[in-house]
């Protein structure tokens, strides 16, 4: 929930602050992954949405993507987000470029901590021109091989 929130689509506060057991209250120590979709609206702009699907612990396989796919035909989407469980294989993961959408994979074990949020991680600041320059002359650098903003 806070990775969506960060990314600026519309989460509610009571998501972003419920508790593992409140969490567990209301959905049980196995929840039911259907009942986990989440379908988020961008707060710029309400047509953009996001569907969050949790998948099962069976390896997912190409016809597994096939088949979130199918569920998703009539959604007005514009990028997916799976949750895995388990390992994806590669065809798996070569079937879902063909998504008229952008779709990211993340290993539940990646989601359980907000790295952003960790005291050692740096704040990322969009840099002026003038400030990119500046760091560019600094460092010796050119443009094309480095990745400022």
């Amino acid at each position: 929930m806070e990775m969506l929130s960060d990314r600026g689509y519309d989460v509610a506060d009571s998501d972003l602050t419920r508790s593992l057991t409140e969490f567990r209250t209301g959905f049980g120590q196995n929840p039911d992954l259907d009942r986990l979709t989440i379908c988020a609206s961008l707060r710029s702009n309400s047509k953009n949405k996001i569907m969050v699907i949790f998948c099962g612990t069976d390896e997912i396989r190409k016809a597994s993507v096939r088949a979130i796919y199918a569920n998703l035909l009539n959604k007005d989407i514009s990028s997916l987000m799976l949750v895995l469980q388990s390992k994806m294989n590669s065809y798996a993961r070569k079937e879902l470029e063909n998504y008229p959408y952008k779709v990211e994979t993340f290993h539940i074990s990646e989601l359980l901590v907000n790295v952003t949020k960790h005291v050692l991680q740096p704040k990322y600041e969009i840099l002026s021109t003038e400030e990119k320059k500046h760091l560019l002359r600094k460092y010796k650098l050119e443009d094309k091989k480095v990745t400022i903003c």
